[in-house]
């Protein structure tokens, strides 16, 4: 069971594969998924390319370049933070990293009400500005 995890106008709900924009399903793949969760969960700092490796594919072998397309993936999804920066960032020789502060709620599964609620509009507003509303869900 994971927890919901909120950031900008992004809700994602671990246990389910589900990350809302705006209260809106966002269409990841099962990988880029598993990778965004991975990041957010470890609270901004670091993770390894091989860490991520072995927990997006743990049964199969997978390269380095698999990695690489699905972060692009996620930052053309999420689009760009309020100051225009990539929500993942490269942190040479060491990972990825995820940018966006992060706001962890209840538990994924106990809220199921929760599902179609977006972030308050007010949060969103002031997260994403009107000039970024053209990149990524919005």
């Amino acid at each position: 069971m994971g927890k919901i995890s909120e950031f900008g106008p992004f809700r994602l709900y671990p246990s389910r594969h589900v990350l809302l924009c705006y209260g809106k399903p966002v269409p990841l793949t099962p990988e880029a998924f598993d990778l965004l969760t991975a990041l957010v969960q470890n609270g901004g700092e670091a993770v390894g390319r091989d860490e991520l490796l072995r927990r997006v594919w743990p049964d199969t072998y997978a390269e380095a370049a698999n990695l690489t397309v699905h972060i692009e993936e996620l930052n053309r999804k999420l689009g760009r933070t309020s100051d225009g920066r990539d929500y993942i960032e490269t942190v040479p020789r060491k990972g990825y990293r995820f940018q966006l502060e992060v706001k962890h709620l209840g538990d994924d599964l106990e809220d199921a009400a929760e599902t179609t609620r977006p972030p308050s509009s007010r949060d969103a507003r002031r997260a994403i500005p009107r000039a970024a509303a053209g990149s990524g869900c919005f």
